[in-house]
Parts: structure tokens; C-alpha cells; sequence
């Protein structure tokens, strides 16, 4: 994927291009509009790309696109086998169903965690998100994170003890980063 939106799909033993798909829908091509986009994410036999204004889930084998949505993600999106989760940029968490391509839900995070908490609502920043343990884990800019069952519910939110340097790991049901200091934290 470059910055024109054009993506390519190439054998990687001949390196010849499979196919090709320009995700621009812009016929003038100049600084201005160039295609702004989140990491590719894959699960084998999809590809999912949220650009700037919409997110698009692309066959793998055949480039067509199979989903699209004007909606796009504010943080790396998950691809399982099953279902793709997203954080739109008006916070919303949207699960989609891959077989039918159905939206399961569409949840206002922010509503989510002002019930949950029993506080005012707030707009949360957030950050990172992954599946861990059969658990959807949201992870927000202020060193907070959620922990959601794959229905959106929200099961906690903690505090980690320091900032993250590193993408979080688990590992054995323990979480665990490198802070800002550079130590290893170890969550059990």
C-alpha cells in the first residue's frame, strides 16, 4: 500500500503482481489528498485496510473487496478468522461478522466506560487494541485499558502502573512491557 492508495499483491516466488487495487478514490493525484491509512492487518485469507475515510476488507487471492464502510479506525484494527473489531475515530467499537458481513454491534466506548465506572462521560485517546486470553483488550493513551468479552461488555478497566514503551505481550496470562524507564512490568 502507498501513499496514492494503490495496492499490490505480489507471488512472492516470482515476484510478479497478483493483482492491483486503487483504494484513492480521488482522480487528482498531489500532496493534498494523499491516502492516509492505518497498518494492513491479515488473517490468512482477508486483508483489512481503514484509510482515512473508509475501511475496506480485500481477498487475499483475488484483490476484490469484499467489505466497505465509510467508517475508518483510529487505531490498528484486529482481523480474526471470525470477526474484525475496529475503534472508529468518533469512538466508536464495531465488531463485523466475516461470514455474513454484518455489523454484530456498534458501541459508543465513551458511554461504555462512563456505565461501567459510573462517572460523567469523558472522551478517552486511545491507543492500541488485541485479543489475549478470549479477551478484547483496549488500550488507552492515559495508561488505562479495557478488558471486553468478544460481545463489547466490558468485564474491567485498570490502571497499568507505568506508560508502555513496547506493544504489550502476554504471556501465561500475565501481561507485560517495557515502561518508559525501561523496566520490565510484569501484570498477573
Amino acid at each position: 500500500l502507498n501513499t496514492y492508495g494503490s495496492l499490490y499483491a505480489l507471488n512472492k516466488d516470482t515476484a510478479k503482481i497478483n493483482w492491483f487495487l486503487n483504494l484513492n478514490q480521488s482522480e487528482d493525484i498531489n500532496p493534498s489528498n494523499l491516502f492516509l491509512s492505518n497498518q494492513i492487518v491479515n488473517n490468512g485469507d482477508k486483508i483489512a485496510v481503514s484509510s482515512d475515510k473508509n475501511t475496506y476488507i480485500i481477498d487475499v487471492d483475488t484483490g476484490s473487496i469484499d467489505y466497505r464502510q465509510n467508517f475508518s479506525s483510529a487505531i490498528k484494527p484486529i482481523l480474526t478468522k471470525k470477526y474484525f473489531f475496529l475503534v472508529t475515530k468518533n469512538n466508536l467499537l464495531i465488531s463485523v461478522d466475516l461470514e455474513n458481513y454484518e455489523i454484530i454491534y456498534s458501541y459508543d466506548l465513551n458511554d461504555k466506560i462512563a456505565k461501567y465506572l459510573n462517572v460523567k462521560k469523558k472522551s478517552a485517546e486511545f491507543q492500541s487494541m488485541m485479543i489475549a486470553n478470549n479477551y478484547l483488550y483496549i488500550f488507552l493513551k492515559n495508561s488505562y485499558y479495557l478488558k471486553l468479552n468478544f460481545y463489547g461488555e466490558i468485564q474491567s478497566i485498570q490502571k497499568l502502573s507505568s506508560k508502555f514503551k513496547t506493544y504489550p505481550i502476554f504471556v501465561d496470562n500475565s501481561l507485560m512491557f517495557i515502561n518508559n524507564k525501561n523496566k520490565l512490568v510484569v501484570i498477573d
